[in-house]
């Protein structure tokens, strides 16, 4: 079984998101990602740059991002993508 760990930013974004339309897509990702993390679908991303992070969409703008071992899962962080141009 794997131990799941909560930063203390997913916790402050967790708590904005379930007050929105958001909470429940996210309660349904946040239960598949503790089952399985690699689970496919929905599909995932690799974060680049980064070792064992990765990336489940949960909408258009917004990723629940997490850090995946083989003993522990850290979800990090729900928030929205910047699209950075130029």
């Amino acid at each position: 079984m794997i131990a799941v760990k909560y930063s203390h930013q997913f916790v402050k974004d967790w708590k904005k998101a379930e007050k929105s339309s958001l909470g429940c897509t996210i309660q349904k990702l946040m239960e598949l990602v503790i089952r399985n993390p690699f689970q496919n679908p929905p599909p995932y991303e690799k974060l680049k740059g980064y070792e064992h992070m990765y990336s489940r969409r949960i909408n258009g703008q917004h990723r629940l991002v997490l850090l995946s071992s083989e003993i522990r899962l850290n979800l990090l962080v729900v928030g929205a993508t910047t699209n950075k141009k130029g």
